[in-house]
């Protein structure tokens, strides 16, 4: 999602019915090959989710990781994975959204 004052929030939820670690997962940008590796020690429950932030917010100022000082999906049909250690990608979400 897109916030109004342009920053970019990507939500990794747990679609599940049971708690999912985050260890050995990767937010990876295939545009660009840049990533983040989510935290080892995060588990969420279900239908809980953890956010990555893009774009100008202080670390501090957030609860989740600052990834980017700028969004990465700007274009429809840009597309960010969520890979585990062996890269097999488990969610491709492609933007249907283009953005100033």
């Amino acid at each position: 999602m897109r916030r109004e004052d342009g920053v970019e929030v990507i939500f990794v939820t747990n679609i599940s019915d049971a708690e999912q670690a985050l260890k050995n997962r990767t937010v990876l940008d295939p545009q660009t090959m840049e990533y983040i590796d989510l935290p080892d020690d995060e588990v969420l429950q279900p239908e809980e989710s953890f956010k990555v932030y893009n774009g100008p917010v202080t670390p501090g100022e957030v609860e989740g990781l600052v990834w980017q000082d700028k969004p990465t999906l700007k274009l429809r049909g840009e597309s960010l994975i969520l890979v585990n250690q062996a890269g097999r990608v488990l969610w491709n979400y492609v933007n249907r959204q283009d953005y100033p």
